[in-house]
Protein backbone atom coordinates (compact mmCIF):
# COMPACT_ATOMS: atom_id res chain seq x y z
CA UNK A 1 0.00 0.00 0.00
CA UNK A 2 2.90 2.17 0.87
CA UNK A 3 4.75 1.63 -2.31
CA UNK A 4 1.55 2.18 -4.24
CA UNK A 5 1.04 5.19 -2.69
CA UNK A 6 4.21 7.06 -3.31
CA UNK A 7 4.36 5.82 -7.06
CA UNK A 8 1.23 7.73 -7.74
CA UNK A 9 1.35 10.12 -4.75
CA UNK A 10 0.88 12.81 -7.74
CA UNK A 11 -1.74 11.14 -8.91
CA UNK A 12 -4.01 11.05 -5.30
CA UNK A 13 -2.80 14.66 -4.91
CA UNK A 14 -4.70 15.65 -7.96
CA UNK A 15 -7.78 13.80 -7.20
CA UNK A 16 -7.95 14.84 -3.55
CA UNK A 17 -7.67 18.27 -4.72
CA UNK A 18 -10.79 17.82 -7.23
CA UNK A 19 -12.84 16.42 -4.40
CA UNK A 20 -11.90 19.80 -2.59
CA UNK A 21 -12.49 22.05 -5.59
CA UNK A 22 -15.76 20.27 -6.00
CA UNK A 23 -16.94 20.49 -2.45
CA UNK A 24 -15.71 24.21 -1.86
CA UNK A 25 -17.80 25.60 -4.88
CA UNK A 26 -20.99 23.53 -4.98
CA UNK A 27 -21.55 23.08 -1.51
CA UNK A 28 -19.65 25.03 0.52
CA UNK A 29 -20.71 27.88 -1.24
CA UNK A 30 -20.03 31.72 -0.31
CA UNK A 31 -16.70 33.76 -0.75
CA UNK A 32 -15.15 30.22 -0.25
CA UNK A 33 -16.41 29.17 -3.39
CA UNK A 34 -15.54 32.43 -5.35
CA UNK A 35 -11.50 32.31 -4.13
CA UNK A 36 -12.13 28.16 -5.14
CA UNK A 37 -13.35 28.53 -8.41
CA UNK A 38 -10.89 31.86 -9.47
CA UNK A 39 -8.26 29.73 -8.04
CA UNK A 40 -8.68 27.31 -10.63
CA UNK A 41 -9.43 29.64 -13.44
CA UNK A 42 -6.55 31.55 -12.68
CA UNK A 43 -3.55 29.44 -10.63
CA UNK A 44 -4.37 25.53 -11.18
CA UNK A 45 -5.28 25.42 -14.86
CA UNK A 46 -2.04 27.47 -16.25
CA UNK A 47 0.09 24.97 -13.80
CA UNK A 48 -1.78 21.98 -15.41
CA UNK A 49 -1.40 23.07 -18.66
CA UNK A 50 2.64 23.71 -18.05
CA UNK A 51 2.81 20.22 -16.45
CA UNK A 52 1.07 18.81 -19.89
CA UNK A 53 3.40 20.66 -21.68
CA UNK A 54 6.76 19.20 -20.02
CA UNK A 55 5.81 16.04 -20.00
CA UNK A 56 5.07 16.70 -23.41
CA UNK A 57 8.16 18.12 -24.58
CA UNK A 58 10.37 15.29 -22.04
CA UNK A 59 8.32 12.82 -24.71
CA UNK A 60 9.47 14.34 -27.87
CA UNK A 61 13.15 14.76 -26.11
CA UNK A 62 13.11 11.39 -25.59
CA UNK A 63 11.86 10.13 -29.18
CA UNK A 64 14.49 12.42 -30.54
CA UNK A 65 16.83 11.20 -28.76
CA UNK A 66 15.59 8.02 -29.47
CA UNK A 67 14.90 6.46 -26.14
CA UNK A 68 13.00 4.75 -24.03
CA UNK A 69 9.75 6.34 -25.25
CA UNK A 70 7.29 5.77 -22.56
CA UNK A 71 4.31 8.53 -20.17
CA UNK A 72 3.01 7.35 -17.17
CA UNK A 73 -0.72 7.73 -18.52
CA UNK A 74 -2.42 7.91 -14.90
CA UNK A 75 0.09 10.90 -14.65
CA UNK A 76 -0.30 12.63 -17.75
CA UNK A 77 -3.99 12.06 -17.01
CA UNK A 78 -4.19 13.76 -13.77
CA UNK A 79 -2.33 16.86 -15.17
CA UNK A 80 -4.71 17.09 -17.64
CA UNK A 81 -6.79 17.05 -15.12
CA UNK A 82 -5.40 19.91 -13.67
CA UNK A 83 -5.57 21.94 -16.66
CA UNK A 84 -9.25 21.51 -17.50
CA UNK A 85 -9.89 25.05 -16.05
CA UNK A 86 -7.93 26.84 -18.91
CA UNK A 87 -10.51 25.50 -21.03
CA UNK A 88 -13.29 27.23 -19.09
CA UNK A 89 -11.41 30.62 -18.97
CA UNK A 90 -10.28 30.56 -22.61
CA UNK A 91 -13.86 30.10 -24.05
CA UNK A 92 -13.38 26.57 -25.29
CA UNK A 93 -16.09 24.63 -22.94
CA UNK A 94 -18.43 26.71 -20.88
CA UNK A 95 -19.46 25.76 -17.76
CA UNK A 96 -21.48 29.06 -15.46
CA UNK A 97 -20.22 29.31 -12.26
CA UNK A 98 -22.62 27.38 -10.19
CA UNK A 99 -26.07 29.10 -9.34
CA UNK A 100 -25.17 29.05 -5.70
CA UNK A 101 -26.76 32.49 -3.77
CA UNK A 102 -29.58 31.81 -1.29
CA UNK A 103 -33.13 33.21 -2.26
CA UNK A 104 -32.54 35.89 0.01
CA UNK A 105 -29.56 37.34 -1.69
CA UNK A 106 -32.24 38.23 -4.38
CA UNK A 107 -33.07 42.33 -5.12
CA UNK A 108 -35.86 43.63 -6.91
CA UNK A 109 -35.39 46.26 -8.44
CA UNK A 110 -37.44 48.70 -11.21
CA UNK A 111 -35.91 49.06 -14.62
CA UNK A 112 -33.13 51.48 -15.16
CA UNK A 113 -33.85 52.30 -18.28
CA UNK A 114 -36.77 53.53 -19.92
CA UNK A 115 -37.97 52.06 -23.36
CA UNK A 116 -38.29 48.52 -24.64
CA UNK A 117 -34.80 47.06 -23.10
CA UNK A 118 -33.15 43.95 -23.90
CA UNK A 119 -31.31 42.14 -21.20
CA UNK A 120 -28.52 39.88 -21.68
CA UNK A 121 -27.63 37.92 -18.36
CA UNK A 122 -28.40 34.88 -16.79
CA UNK A 123 -26.59 31.00 -17.13
CA UNK A 124 -26.57 31.47 -21.02
CA UNK A 125 -24.99 34.55 -21.07
CA UNK A 126 -21.63 33.21 -21.68
CA UNK A 127 -20.19 36.87 -21.33
CA UNK A 128 -20.77 37.14 -17.36
CA UNK A 129 -21.50 33.18 -16.53
CA UNK A 130 -18.17 31.97 -15.64
CA UNK A 131 -16.86 35.07 -13.17
CA UNK A 132 -18.27 34.63 -10.00
CA UNK A 133 -18.56 38.78 -9.97
CA UNK A 134 -20.80 38.70 -13.02
CA UNK A 135 -22.40 35.91 -12.42
CA UNK A 136 -26.30 37.40 -12.19
CA UNK A 137 -25.22 41.08 -13.57
CA UNK A 138 -26.92 42.38 -17.18
CA UNK A 139 -26.41 43.66 -19.54
CA UNK A 140 -28.92 46.39 -20.53
CA UNK A 141 -29.91 47.33 -24.60
CA UNK A 142 -32.01 48.30 -26.93
CA UNK A 143 -33.04 48.08 -30.35
CA UNK A 144 -30.85 48.48 -32.19
CA UNK A 145 -27.76 46.92 -31.38
CA UNK A 146 -25.21 44.19 -32.02
CA UNK A 147 -24.79 45.90 -35.77
CA UNK A 148 -21.22 46.51 -35.90
CA UNK A 149 -21.65 50.31 -36.18
CA UNK A 150 -18.85 52.69 -35.34
CA UNK A 151 -21.21 55.56 -34.63
CA UNK A 152 -22.05 55.20 -31.15
CA UNK A 153 -25.48 57.26 -31.60
CA UNK A 154 -27.00 54.77 -34.03
CA UNK A 155 -27.18 52.48 -31.29
CA UNK A 156 -31.14 52.59 -29.73
CA UNK A 157 -29.43 52.91 -25.99
CA UNK A 158 -26.62 55.62 -26.28
CA UNK A 159 -27.46 58.57 -24.43
CA UNK A 160 -30.69 56.77 -22.76
CA UNK A 161 -31.21 58.13 -18.98
CA UNK A 162 -29.90 55.82 -16.11
CA UNK A 163 -32.35 55.96 -13.55
CA UNK A 164 -31.87 54.92 -9.89
CA UNK A 165 -33.82 51.58 -9.44
CA UNK A 166 -34.03 51.49 -5.81
CA UNK A 167 -33.65 53.75 -2.77
CA UNK A 168 -29.73 53.80 -1.90
CA UNK A 169 -27.09 56.10 -1.29
CA UNK A 170 -24.46 56.68 -3.90
CA UNK A 171 -20.72 56.00 -2.21
CA UNK A 172 -19.06 56.02 -5.23
CA UNK A 173 -18.63 57.92 -8.72
CA UNK A 174 -15.90 58.05 -12.08
CA UNK A 175 -16.47 60.46 -14.76
CA UNK A 176 -14.13 61.99 -17.44
CA UNK A 177 -13.65 58.76 -19.72
CA UNK A 178 -14.48 59.04 -23.61
CA UNK A 179 -16.14 56.64 -25.29
CA UNK A 180 -14.89 54.60 -27.48
CA UNK A 181 -15.85 53.00 -30.73
CA UNK A 182 -17.49 49.84 -30.50
CA UNK A 183 -15.08 46.73 -30.00
CA UNK A 184 -12.01 49.31 -29.75
CA UNK A 185 -9.01 48.66 -27.39
CA UNK A 186 -8.64 52.31 -26.48
CA UNK A 187 -10.39 52.07 -23.50
CA UNK A 188 -8.87 53.61 -20.20
CA UNK A 189 -10.31 50.89 -17.12
CA UNK A 190 -12.73 48.21 -17.06
CA UNK A 191 -15.79 49.64 -15.54
CA UNK A 192 -15.33 53.24 -17.47
CA UNK A 193 -17.30 55.67 -15.97
CA UNK A 194 -19.67 54.29 -13.43
CA UNK A 195 -21.50 54.50 -10.20
CA UNK A 196 -21.69 52.79 -7.25
CA UNK A 197 -24.87 52.59 -5.04
CA UNK A 198 -25.43 51.01 -1.06
CA UNK A 199 -28.88 49.85 -1.03
CA UNK A 200 -30.39 50.85 1.86
CA UNK A 201 -32.36 48.02 2.68
CA UNK A 202 -30.03 44.95 2.14
CA UNK A 203 -26.71 46.77 2.64
CA UNK A 204 -25.62 45.02 -0.56
CA UNK A 205 -24.13 47.47 -3.44
CA UNK A 206 -25.02 47.74 -7.31
CA UNK A 207 -22.83 48.82 -9.94
CA UNK A 208 -23.85 51.05 -12.94
CA UNK A 209 -20.70 50.92 -15.41
CA UNK A 210 -19.81 52.00 -18.96
CA UNK A 211 -21.78 55.36 -18.52
CA UNK A 212 -21.61 58.04 -20.95
CA UNK A 213 -18.56 60.95 -20.62
CA UNK A 214 -19.68 63.82 -18.42
CA UNK A 215 -23.42 62.42 -18.16
CA UNK A 216 -23.06 61.59 -14.13
CA UNK A 217 -25.67 63.81 -12.28
CA UNK A 218 -25.01 62.34 -8.91
CA UNK A 219 -21.91 62.52 -6.14
CA UNK A 220 -20.67 60.25 -3.58
CA UNK A 221 -22.91 61.04 -0.56
CA UNK A 222 -26.46 61.82 -1.82
CA UNK A 223 -29.81 59.52 -1.57
CA UNK A 224 -31.06 58.40 -4.63
CA UNK A 225 -35.21 57.25 -4.50
CA UNK A 226 -36.47 55.57 -7.07
CA UNK A 227 -36.79 57.16 -10.44
CA UNK A 228 -34.05 59.81 -10.26
CA UNK A 229 -31.45 60.12 -12.77
CA UNK A 230 -28.31 58.96 -12.06
CA UNK A 231 -26.30 59.51 -15.75
CA UNK A 232 -26.89 58.10 -19.31
CA UNK A 233 -25.69 55.39 -20.98
CA UNK A 234 -22.65 55.59 -22.70
CA UNK A 235 -19.83 53.35 -24.53
CA UNK A 236 -16.66 53.74 -22.05
CA UNK A 237 -14.71 51.09 -20.68
CA UNK A 238 -14.19 47.56 -21.61
CA UNK A 239 -16.91 47.36 -23.76
CA UNK A 240 -18.37 45.96 -27.39
CA UNK A 241 -21.06 48.37 -27.78
CA UNK A 242 -23.29 50.90 -25.58
CA UNK A 243 -25.12 49.37 -23.38
CA UNK A 244 -25.49 49.69 -19.44
CA UNK A 245 -23.94 47.04 -16.95
CA UNK A 246 -25.93 46.56 -13.91
CA UNK A 247 -24.24 44.42 -11.48
CA UNK A 248 -25.54 43.24 -7.59
CA UNK A 249 -22.53 41.87 -5.09
CA UNK A 250 -22.25 41.67 -1.38
CA UNK A 251 -18.57 42.80 -1.15
CA UNK A 252 -18.02 46.74 -1.25
CA UNK A 253 -16.95 47.87 -4.49
CA UNK A 254 -13.60 49.91 -4.03
CA UNK A 255 -12.48 47.26 -1.09
CA UNK A 256 -11.76 44.59 -3.52
CA UNK A 257 -8.15 44.74 -5.06
CA UNK A 258 -9.36 42.12 -7.86
CA UNK A 259 -12.84 42.32 -9.57
CA UNK A 260 -12.96 38.60 -9.57
CA UNK A 261 -13.24 37.94 -6.31
CA UNK A 262 -16.07 39.92 -5.31
CA UNK A 263 -19.60 37.88 -4.57
CA UNK A 264 -22.15 38.38 -7.12
CA UNK A 265 -25.61 38.60 -6.19
CA UNK A 266 -29.17 38.00 -8.21
CA UNK A 267 -31.06 40.52 -9.68
CA UNK A 268 -34.88 40.43 -10.67
CA UNK A 269 -36.69 43.14 -12.19
CA UNK A 270 -40.50 44.63 -11.57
Amino acid sequence: MKKCLKKYLYEFIVLIYINILICMVYLVKGRVAVFAWDAALFVVGPLGTLLVIIQLVVLIIRFIMRKEKKIRITRFVASLLLAFPMLIMTGIIFIPYPDNANGSDTVTLSMPVEGKTILLGGEDYHTHAIWPSERYAYDIMENPYDTGNTDLKSYGIYGKNVFAPIKGKIIETHDGEEDIVPNSDKFTSLLGNHVFLRIEKTGTYLIFAHLKNNSIRVAAGDIVEVGDVIAQVGNSGTTSEPHLHIQHQKNKPYNNVLMITIEGLPITFE
